[in-house]
């Protein structure tokens, strides 16, 4: 497979517009999202912006606090090994007159903070980021609360490519509140997000995820050599698949063991399956096992719960069937044959349609009908990659523009003429 080749100017660093600057006082900047608990693609949101941050705007790792719903080292699940709680967060910033802020993305908007509590791995961390709470919204904190009462600091705020569908009646208050008052917003699917004045001025990017194989090529080939991913890829190929723990997977697990069959039957693909989240209501091991053992072919449960360790997986596939949107992105970035089971009207739909290439696979609604399913990854894996290369350099182009516009306002607001 060709690998595509990313233009020099897209990796540039762009200068900061106006005078000649002069250093004042480089603030702290809070990265605030749900790297708390192993999902794959909400982890990879908190790697691409520090690494963004560290090599384009030279931040030190030092300079950037990740905070999530409570103190945690996630290095076992190839995150950051120092998580703390919005509250620390908080605290540090009004002792040192104040840090910025990036809500990183993903479904924020309308993740209040009971909902982030239920995806939480165990009692034991629920209780904890209790404790800790601050807010009624867990992964966005209005800026104003980063600094002191009296205080006249101004801090920015940026909403990094979020999800989700903005409501003045329904979020939670302090959800509400950090979207309206940011000083930069950046919509994942600003289709729904255009009716508000409160957020007029904002962007359509892409995920940041996106950008994954361009910063991370080289751990993504090192973990590809390593482990269960290293074991899968001795065969002559196989289909990585992921799908969403449901009661109606539950209890249509023969049906898809069913399809499974099929898909072997037509691709000689052994059926590997994966978890792209270990968090309550993500996916099963439980449910994978269940459907494995009422299958005919060769299968593969693959138990590794590391970011890069998935990633891998997804990148040397030979074609990937997924429920999660961040599988979908990992396959696009990748030029994996890829299909999803999505409605047309959803995140993953609003992601195809506006960053993927016009040939590519669109959602397919049932799992259950074993003919559409093969049909859909048949089609999928004829499809030459050229028009993907193409739309996935779009994709990055158009989020580094993004990029060098809100990291450029921490700039003009910690340095002065």
């Amino acid at each position: 497979m060709r690998t595509p080749v990313f233009s020099f100017l897209s990796m540039q660093s762009h200068s900061v517009a106006g005078a000649q600057l002069s250093p004042h006082r480089r603030r702290k900047i809070i990265l605030l999202g749900p790297h708390d608990r192993f999902n794959f693609g909400d982890l990879l949101f908190e790697k691409i912006v520090s690494k963004l941050l560290m090599t384009r705007k030279h931040y030190s790792d030092g300079d950037l606090i990740r905070a999530g719903l409570l103190n945690v080292n996630m290095s076992q699940f190839g995150g950051h090994e120092s998580i703390i709680s919005i509250k620390r967060a908080r605290d540090l910033s009004r002792q040192d007159g104040g840090y910025h802020i990036i809500y990183l993305g993903g479904e924020s908007m309308r993740c209040s903070f009971d909902h982030g509590l239920d995806m939480l791995p165990d009692i034991a961390s629920r209780t904890d980021a209790k404790l800790h709470q601050v807010s009624n919204c867990a992964y966005l904190f209005p800026k104003e609360e980063l600094v002191s009462a009296n205080a006249t600091t101004r801090v920015v705020a940026v909403a990094n490519s979020v999800g989700g569908k903005y409501s003045a009646t329904t979020l939670p208050r302090d959800c509400r509140l950090a979207v309206e008052s940011a000083d930069h917003v950046a919509f994942r699917d600003l289709a729904w997000n255009t009716t508000h004045p409160h957020i007029a001025h904002a962007q359509s990017r892409p995920d940041s995820a996106v950008l994954t194989s361009l910063l991370f090529h080289d751990t993504i080939a090192q973990y590809g050599n390593m482990g269960q991913v290293r074991h899968v890829r001795k065969g002559t190929g196989y289909l990585a698949i992921q799908f969403k723990e449901t009661d109606l997977y539950w209890n249509r697990a023969g049906m898809i063991a069913n399809v499974l069959d099929g898909i072997y039957n037509m691709t000689n693909l052994t059926t590997v399956f994966f978890q792209a989240g270990s968090v309550p209501h993500h996916d099963s091991l439980a449910l994978y096992q269940k459907v494995s053992h009422q299958m005919t072919t060769p299968f593969f449960i693959f138990t590794t719960t590391h970011v890069w360790s998935v990633v891998a997986l997804i990148r040397y596939s030979s074609a990937v069937i997924s429920t999660s949107l961040h599988v979908r992105i990992m396959a696009f970035v990748h030029a994996r044959p890829r299909v999803t089971i999505c409605t047309p009207f959803g995140k993953h739909a609003s992601f195809i349609g506006l960053w993927e290439s016009k040939d590519a696979t669109k959602c397919v609604e049932s799992f259950w009908n074993a003919s559409v399913v093969t049909s859909a990854v048949e089609k999928s894996m004829a499809i030459l990659p050229n028009a993907t290369y193409t739309a996935q350099q779009h994709a990055i182009d158009v989020y580094l523009d993004g990029f060098e516009v809100w990291s450029s306002l921490f700039d003009k607001a910690d340095w002065v003429s």
